[in-house]
């Protein structure tokens, strides 16, 4: 089972070094997940098992574009200031939520179970572009990586962020130049 992950990750990998329409700092993010991803697989055959197991909770199309449902409005904080005072996390990565941001100045939070996210702008307001909206996470960035991978990660990158979002492969979409 390691080796057949170890040569998809592989793969992947080379596909992505060879995407001339990837952005550099887009291109370096996925690397990263898929290097995690590799050396969780050398760190030990114990981890193998989980891994198979987080990679068949992947979710369906429909479900990825249904993910949302579990993050209503009025669970989100509705700024900066409010989501620090509620112990939200602005320390995991927001490269995915930079599309419409000509500057790259989005800032992503992440609730303290790693389930909920809702981007800023630079002036503190809610981004709600669909290409850069938050998501709701099936597995928390924070606690479980190997699943929020296989359950958020990798639909996002294989679909879209939403049905309606202008972008139809974030992976080759020339939009992603500027991440």
């Amino acid at each position: 089972m390691g080796d057949i992950l170890n040569i998809e990750l592989g793969r992947l990998l080379k596909k992505i070094k060879d995407d001339p329409s990837m952005g550099e700092d887009r291109r370096r993010h996925i690397e990263k997940n898929i290097l995690c991803l590799l050396f969780l697989l050398s760190s030990g055959v114990e981890k193998i098992p989980e891994i198979a197991q987080k990679r068949r909770q992947m979710p369906s199309k429909e479900e990825h574009f249904r993910r949302n449902r579990f993050m209503p409005a009025q669970f989100l904080p509705s700024s900066p200031q409010e989501a620090i005072a509620w112990g939200w996390d602005d320390s995991v990565g927001s490269d995915c939520h930079q599309f419409t941001s000509p500057d790259r100045s989005n800032v992503k939070y992440v609730s303290p179970d790693g389930k909920l996210e809702v981007i800023f702008s630079r002036d503190g307001s809610v981004v709600t572009a669909s290409e850069d909206y938050g998501t709701y996470n099936f597995s928390s960035p924070l606690h479980d990586p190997i699943g929020h991978f296989y359950r958020d990660v990798l639909p996002w990158l294989k679909l879209r962020p939403h049905p309606k979002s202008p972008l139809k492969n974030p992976v080759r979409s020339k939009r992603s130049a500027r991440l």
